[in-house]
């Protein structure tokens, strides 16, 4: 399996999302990959048209640049300087987008945390790429952190679509050594 070299990470800059991006960072560190951090700004304003004013897209790209500057010090480990960044905004519907770039992009994983599910079902439908979702229950970091995979669960039904699935899994037991 060739590693996971790009990585896209949509965010809603919510804890849950925090839990998925230290996957992303341990996932790009081990072949120096690149991350892409995506937001979506939805479409309301096209609804509302009154509150447009309100909103900047240039402030949302220096909170995008803020946040990404202050988690990934918190997050990425000193010594893993490979891995790189690159940030993207988006604009229209969360699922919609965020299966757009992975494909366009051609990324290795989408990286993404699942508090509710809605959105990450709907890109796990839309893209052809895989999806890894960190759940909304995983412990935080300063309590677990970011422990090595030891087991790995795949559900199948049997059809050439588990088939693959499968094969993935295996390649991801060898990468970790699960």
């Amino acid at each position: 399996m060739p590693g996971f070299k790009k990585i896209l990470f949509p965010t809603d800059f919510s804890a849950n999302a925090d839990k998925a991006l230290a996957h992303a960072i341990r996932l790009a560190g081990f072949d120096n990959g690149e991350i892409i951090v995506q937001h979506v700004v939805g479409n309301y304003f096209e609804r509302h048209p009154h509150w447009a004013t309100l909103f900047d897209v240039h402030e949302m790209q220096k909170f995008m640049d803020g946040y990404v500057t202050a988690h990934m010090s918190e997050i990425l480990p000193r010594d893993n300087v490979g891995v790189r960044m690159t940030q993207v905004i988006s604009k229209g519907k969360p699922a919609e987008e965020i299966a757009a770039i992975a494909d366009r992009e051609m990324v290795d994983l989408v990286v993404m945390g699942s508090a509710k599910g809605v959105v990450t079902n709907n890109v796990i439908r839309m893209t052809s790429r895989p999806v890894l979702a960190v759940s909304a229950a995983q412990p935080r970091l300063d309590q677990a952190g970011l422990r090595k995979v030891s087991k790995i669960l795949v559900a199948t039904d049997f059809s050439e679509h588990s088939r693959r699935v499968i094969e993935y899994a295996f390649d991801l037991k060898r990468v970790f050594d699960s």
